[in-house]
């Protein structure tokens, strides 16, 4: 049980991190194209 919750913890955190990195990539390329 462990196991599976630290996998779905990672799981998370690269969700996250695929997000935010979208996220900025948008923002980036708002201010260069404004």
């Amino acid at each position: 049980m462990l196991y599976n919750v630290e996998t779905g913890f990672a799981e998370l955190v690269c969700h996250f991190n695929y997000h935010r990195i979208a996220l900025l990539s948008v923002i980036f390329d708002t201010i260069i194209f404004n």
